[in-house]
């Protein structure tokens, strides 16, 4: 009966080990992407205002910003979503729904400008 409790005990901490090991690598991977967000979002909001500078308006659609050599690629966040962006005569915001792909909610990534 020992042997059978001993092992089990080994399962135990196994599962738990690799329960919390996948948790924060899950966790580590989902800051990393937070991160890439925000630079990307900045990067953005780079782009949106050098647009606004050459051109004299908001761009409509991403692919404005990569048409006029802003970007590489269409404006995406990690989690492969397209970034929002709206102009006011005085304002520039750009927002990443966040790794819940749902505006408006605490995950978001937005910069103001």
């Amino acid at each position: 009966m020992g042997l059978g409790l001993g092992l089990g005990g080994v399962g135990l901490y196994w599962v738990a080990t690799t329960v919390y090991g996948a948790m924060a690598y899950r966790s580590e991977t989902a800051q990393i992407a937070s991160q890439e967000a925000r630079e990307r979002v900045s990067e953005v909001a780079d782009a949106v205002e050098d647009y606004r500078s050459e051109v004299g308006a908001c761009p409509t659609i991403g692919e404005d910003l990569v048409g006029h050599g802003l970007l590489e690629q269409s404006p995406r966040d990690p989690w492969g979503r397209n970034l929002v962006f709206v102009c006011s005569e005085t304002r520039i915001v750009v927002v990443s729904s966040g790794p819940d792909g749902a505006p408006g909610t605490d995950d978001d990534v937005r910069e103001t400008r």
